[in-house]
């Protein structure tokens, strides 16, 4: 079972995940060379480690801009596999709804998705840390992330899960 816990929602901005396939216009814009130079001088600014995630362009997407890690409601899946869409019995492809996911942060993404309130539990012990980043103490597999997805198209909004893992 899971563990009581609180939800603090929170917006943000995020973007498809980096194995999706991007629309040129939304690829042309996220890699417009300001968008880009301004988005790793942030992320490098909230980095205090010796490593950073973004120490090359390829990761930058994918770690500073793409889908937020953790339990989250509407946005864009982020996948811990490959891209999967699932079809509604009346044909229409179901949009994404809500994912659970066992752990609220990752190394690479944590200082992109890590609330500010919480983000002293990156240098504490670990079970202090552990407690915020598997907040609810339940696991989808291996560190996986449990997908609900739902038909707008259809009357009745029906919805159908999937889980995926490492």
């Amino acid at each position: 079972m899971p563990d009581p816990c609180l939800l603090y929602p929170e917006r943000i901005v995020e973007y498809p995940d980096p194995f999706e396939t991007i629309p040129v216009p939304l690829y042309e814009l996220l890699w417009d060379s300001h968008v880009v130079a301004i988005a790793l001088e942030y992320s490098r600014q909230l980095v205090t480690k010796p490593w950073s995630p973004l120490d090359d362009a390829s990761s930058l997407y994918q770690c500073a801009l793409s889908t937020a890690d953790g339990t989250k409601v509407g946005g864009y899946p982020d996948w811990v596999q490959d891209p999967w869409y699932p079809k509604c019995a009346c044909g229409a492809t179901m949009d994404h709804l809500v994912s659970f996911s066992s752990q609220e942060f990752d190394g690479a993404t944590w200082f992109r998705w890590l609330p500010i309130e919480e983000r002293d539990v990156l240098h504490a012990e670990p079970p202090l840390r552990q407690s915020v980043q598997w907040a609810a103490n339940c696991s989808f597999g291996d560190a996986g992330t449990m997908y609900v997805f739902i038909c707008r198209e259809c009357p009745d909004w029906p919805t159908t899960a999937g889980m995926q893992c490492s």
